[in-house]
């Protein structure tokens, strides 16, 4: 077994992700009780935090304000589901998703994204699956980004954009302390940074973030973010690295490449992978 592990502030250990874990199945049953607004970002200016000026998301105007924190970056490729728009996927390929395994859409849902053309587009899920990280005798264990398959391929001409995933193979130590812009429900952005972090090969693999002493601008999720994309950004561009398991913690994609090719094989389809540039 090989083990990457890093923490700065605060520490994890494997205990905690086993309790982690038992909590994620009272996930279902929690949502439906707490009331949701939207992303919660300390001293929140929509100039400054959202995606779109109005409209969303039936006839969402992009924010065009000089202040938004993600100004000159491609968002087409981050989706809300037509029946729930609380809930994101991200593009992976121009057939496969991003979703969250303990909330995910339906077969034959719909998929909604902006285009850079201006215009909505509409795709339909045909299959989910979750990312198999390993075992623990016969149980499987999964990672809670799950990947899905759109009926339909995303063509060139809709001008919706894919995000490649940031990797090192170094794990999860050159992540910390990195920068990270938090997507959430209304199409919400934040910004925070990786505080630590756990790898561990057949096990687990994720990150937190602050959520404490918060200065302004910054994000931490609640109820409804869940599946929602984390990226730091990469040579002008946007790169996954996790998307929103619970509070205080996301998924780390780089940790789990193997498992996501795995499915998108089966569509021709693979990760594109960006350096994270330690």
């Amino acid at each position: 077994m090989i083990v990457f592990r890093s923490c700065r502030r605060r520490r994890l250990t494997l205990d905690c992700q086993f309790v982690k874990r038992l909590l994620l199945c009272l996930a279902p049953l929690l949502l439906s009780a707490l009331t949701v607004h939207a992303l919660i970002v300390e001293s929140y200016d929509p100039a400054v935090n959202d995606r779109f000026s109005s409209g969303y998301p039936a006839a969402p105007v992009p924010n065009n304000s000089p202040k938004f924190v993600g100004k000159g970056l491609d968002w087409s490729g981050v989706g809300w589901w037509k029946k729930d728009p609380r809930y994101s996927v991200t593009l992976l390929s121009s057939k496969n998703f991003a979703y969250p395994n303990h909330l995910a859409p339906l077969p034959g849902d719909v998929i909604t994204f902006l285009g850079r053309d201006g215009r909505l587009h509409d795709y339909h899920v045909a299959k989910l699956q979750a990312v198999e990280i390993g075992k623990r005798g016969d149980e499987t264990i999964d990672a809670d980004t799950a990947v899905g398959t759109f009926a339909e391929t995303v063509p060139l001409g809709d001008q919706v954009t894919h995000y490649p995933v940031a990797f090192s193979q170094k794990g999860v130590e050159p992540f910390i302390g990195k920068r990270i812009l938090m997507y959430g429900h209304m199409a919400r952005v934040g910004t925070n940074e990786i505080v630590e972090g756990i790898m561990i090969e057949g096990m687990a693999s994720e990150f937190n973030f602050d959520t404490q002493g918060l200065t302004a601008g910054m994000g931490k999720t609640e109820v409804g973010d869940s599946g929602s994309p984390a990226f730091i950004v990469l040579g002008g561009r946007l790169a996954l690295v996790g998307t929103c398991w619970q509070e205080a913690t996301d998924s780390m994609a780089s940790g789990i490449i193997p498992g996501m090719n795995a499915i998108m094989a089966a569509d021709g389809e693979k990760v594109e992978v960006v350096p994270l540039g330690e």
